[in-house]
């Protein structure tokens, strides 16, 4: 959640993102840089903007009597993008996305060589594989608070074979791999997502909006993303969530801290490790 907001700060500002692997320092560079330059307000205003609909549509639906099911998020990025390109407001937006789909067969690993090829390969997988593993936890419990008690739990061989097999069809076309994230992972479970279809679904949506409607998305305003997931993180994160995590056991509230600051100050790998390994010491002194 804290990562998510992070990477949300160039965003918000209107600046380019500082240079860098840490996500802690290139925030504080970005945010130092922000503050340096010009002030953009008609970024900040349609990041609050964003975060507020969204955070006030359910009680709005409520009281205006809406039973068609909206995704507060579709709402808030329909009306602030509405506004935005009817104003003509000067500010990052989308873009031009592509109209076409193209794949390409000419591979060639160049002047690697084959321990740098085979480290990076496996460093990626190994990332892959966690962050989705991580993601379908985090929605596992998402599912379970909010909308099924009775949801089953991720199964983990199932996740891994189909993003392996995913990332060998993507790669056959020269796509990148394939990994689950948790910002779409939560905004998904948010708006209702109750089985694998709902992945499907998501992927088909932007299929079609690459084919039919990028002159449209190119209008929204970056800035409004951000909104939707900085909210997107603070209902990850809530202070609910984290006085249980907290008011566990002593072992586990070591290692929940440690881990958490680990992957926010080094990275997500080096995080879970120094979690997993952690944990290790901690049952052997134990």
């Amino acid at each position: 959640a804290v990562i998510i907001a992070l990477q949300q700060i160039p965003l918000v500002f209107g600046v380019t993102k500082a240079e860098g692997t840490h996500t802690i320092s290139v925030a504080f560079e970005t945010l130092s840089r922000a503050l340096t330059e010009k002030i953009h307000i008609a970024s900040i205003s349609i990041a609050f903007a964003t975060l507020t609909i969204k955070r006030l549509w359910p009680r709005i639906k409520k009281a205006a009597g809406i039973r068609i099911h909206l995704p507060a998020s579709i709402v808030a990025i329909t009306l602030v993008t509405t506004v935005t390109h009817f104003l003509s407001l000067d500010i990052d937006r989308i873009g031009e996305l592509p109209r076409q789909l193209s794949f390409t067969d000419n591979f060639s690993i160049g002047d690697i060589s084959p321990f740098s090829f085979a480290y990076a390969a496996i460093a990626i997988a190994l990332l892959g594989a966690i962050e989705s593993l991580l993601s379908a936890r985090v929605a596992d419990g998402m599912a379970h608070k909010e909308i099924d008690h009775e949801q089953r739990a991720h199964d983990p061989k199932k996740e891994l074979m189909g993003q392996g097999l995913a990332t060998i069809a993507s790669a056959c076309v020269g796509g990148l791999p394939a990994t689950g994230a948790i910002a779409r992972t939560s905004v998904n479970v948010h708006s209702g997502a109750r089985t694998r279809l709902a992945a499907i679904v998501h992927a088909l949506f932007l299929l079609a909006v690459v084919l039919f409607l990028a002159p449209i998305v190119s209008l929204i305003p970056t800035a409004a993303l951000a909104g939707v997931l900085i909210g997107t993180s603070l209902r990850i994160a809530n202070p609910q969530s984290v006085k249980e995590a907290l008011q566990s056991t002593y072992k586990f509230r070591i290692v929940y801290v440690v881990t958490a600051l680990a992957v926010v100050f080094i990275d997500l790998m080096w995080g879970v490790a120094i979690g997993i390994l952690l944990e290790k010491i901690l049952n052997k002194a134990r």
